[in-house]
């Protein structure tokens, strides 16, 4: 799952991500995020992945420019 939340926000939009190829202990997703649907902005990216009961996160800022 990706999320992303403007910031200073609490709403994030979600997106559903697929894994492009998985060997044990590895992945590799690929989502495309149209940055035309977002207005002009600072925005935190937030990726999660899960296995067994093993969780893992990552928070990337990023800004969208007009």
């Amino acid at each position: 799952m990706a999320q992303i939340t403007r910031a200073g926000q609490n709403r994030p939009r979600e997106y559903p991500v697929g894994p492009m190829y998985s060997v044990p202990g590895q992945m590799a997703i690929r989502r495309l995020f149209p940055l035309r649907e977002f207005e002009a902005g600072d925005y935190i990216l937030t990726f999660e992945a899960r296995a067994d009961k093993r969780m893992v996160s990552r928070r990337v800022l990023f800004t969208v420019a007009p």
